[in-house]
């Protein structure tokens, strides 16, 4: 038996491969398809032609009422405070049934529906059913030069309202972040203006590096992943918060994967599902500072999930 990946990097073909997803202790000396969970813990490489010899029951993720994410999501925000955070990303799951011909079609769906997002199906015997169309670049780029971005805040698409205080310092956060790192690695870049990101039915703010002359890109992946967009500020205070406030396992969501070549393709995990049964878990996340509210934080993730869910309703 055989693990199943279809993908579309942004400007390229539809790529489908059977194979297996194995285990790696570090992907250093690998070439080929790669996907990292949240915390980098679990690192598998894509073999192609390989076959699976086991497989692992598959369970579904825990799922909170909007009540229940209101209880949590103020206990969230007070811990924050009494932190002293600058952000720290809570996420949840939205489960909603799909009927089997929508799994069959949604990912070249996707690829209509995206064309600048990368598109992905993951169909594996121990990591599951995976399917996303993430807008959020990791690396990008070839012979020791690449490009990453920074990228956060969300509203609709639709609202032409300016950003506000809370939205652009929660981005700038992200920008701060990758900046820092990069100078201790005594890395050059090129810093581009702020811009806005609009990926389907929401938009976010963006903060484009290029000509970042990293030797290595699985050096850049380790620095630069999570970052403040998928954790928060400072950052391993933020994923200790995360750890003791979210209900279910991340798992593949907010990790990173694509191709790590000759030319290197990566991006962080958004924008996902995970598909178990006749039924379809949207992961979703909202990053909370000191002024958030907590409800609009629960509106944010429904903003969200209407990148994958506006496909799904017209399948």
């Amino acid at each position: 038996m055989y693990d199943s990946l279809k993908y579309r990097i942004p400007g390229n073909s539809i790529v489908t491969e059977k194979g297996a997803f194995l285990v790696h202790k570090n992907l250093e000396d690998f070439s080929g398809f790669v996907v990292s969970d949240f915390l980098k813990k679990n690192l598998f490489a894509f073999h192609s032609g390989t076959s699976v010899n086991e497989s692992i029951d598959i369970k579904p993720p825990a799922v909170l009422s909007r009540e229940e994410y209101l209880t949590n999501g103020d206990k969230f925000l007070r811990e924050i405070k009494e932190l002293d955070l600058g952000k720290a990303v809570l996420s949840r799951i939205k489960k909603v049934s799909i009927k089997s011909s929508a799994k069959d079609k949604l990912f070249e769906a996707l690829c209509i529906k995206y064309p600048n997002a990368f598109v992905y199906e993951i169909i594996s015997h121990t990591l599951g059913h995976w399917i996303g169309a993430t807008p959020e670049k990791l690396i990008e780029g070839r012979n020791q030069d690449f490009e990453t971005v920074a990228l956060a805040s969300t509203k609709s698409a639709d609202d032409i309202t300016e950003w506000n205080e809370k939205e652009v310092a929660e981005q700038d956060m992200v920008t701060r972040f990758i900046e820092d790192e990069l100078n201790q690695l005594c890395i050059s870049f090129s810093l581009q203006n702020r811009s806005e990101l609009i990926a389907g039915p929401v938009k976010h703010l963006r903060t484009k590096f290029t000509s970042i002359r990293g030797n290595d890109a699985m050096q850049l992946i380790d620095v630069l992943h999570p970052t403040p967009a998928v954790s928060g500020s400072p950052r391993f205070e933020a994923i200790d918060l995360i750890k003791r406030f979210e209900y279910h396992d991340r798992l593949l969501y907010t990790g990173f994967l694509g191709l790590i070549e000759e030319t290197v393709n990566v991006y962080v995990n958004l924008r996902c599902l995970q598909i178990i049964g006749n039924n379809a878990y949207l992961y979703l996340g909202g990053g909370y500072t000191k002024d958030s509210v907590v409800e609009n934080e629960w509106d944010e993730t429904e903003n969200k999930a209407k990148t994958l869910m506006e496909v799904i309703e017209n399948l």
